[in-house]
């Protein structure tokens, strides 16, 4: 049994005040008052359990950690995003105050995202680089469904 397996101990991925990215404010407290939603505290919402176990486990955890860890860690997870996500909405609203054009409702961009995660620096790379990624990942699937259309009409 691993850390977050035996009951009352404090390991990697146990709730622990003041431990973790929010630094003890917990998911419901951190942002613009902005908490967990009924849904998701009802469990009805929870979408990246598996995905988090994975990561969780790769982080050093048990291989089956606790479902309260889990649930923990997504509901920092999910506040983390929906903050990040709100303050992109916040820059492009600014930002199309000063570009508007027509009646169209402003859409966040990836301008956006990065803006806000411009102060962090390991974020905005990470963000770049995943960027960089899918541009590379999408001219390969254009070049490839380019090459099969050309392998198909020398076939016929």
């Amino acid at each position: 049994p691993g850390p977050s397996s035996a009951a009352g101990e404090a390991g990697p991925s146990s709730s622990a005040a003041g431990s973790g990215p929010t630094g003890g404010r917990g998911a419901a407290g951190a942002g613009r008052g902005r908490g967990v939603s009924k849904k998701a505290k009802a469990g009805g919402g929870r979408k990246f359990q598996r995905e988090l176990r994975a990561m969780m486990f790769g982080f050093g955890d048990d291989a089956n950690p606790l479902p309260q860890s889990v649930a923990l860690m997504e509901d920092l997870v999910v506040d983390y995003l929906q903050r990040v996500l709100h303050s992109a909405a916040d820059a492009c609203e600014e930002r199309s105050r000063y570009t508007r054009r027509g009646g169209e409702a402003p859409r966040v961009k990836e301008r956006d995202l990065l803006f806000v995660l411009r102060k962090d620096k390991r974020r905005l790379q990470r963000a770049q680089e995943l960027l960089e990624v899918y541009e590379e990942q999408k001219e390969a699937r254009k070049d490839y469904a380019k090459d099969h259309d050309e392998y198909a009409r020398e076939e016929q």
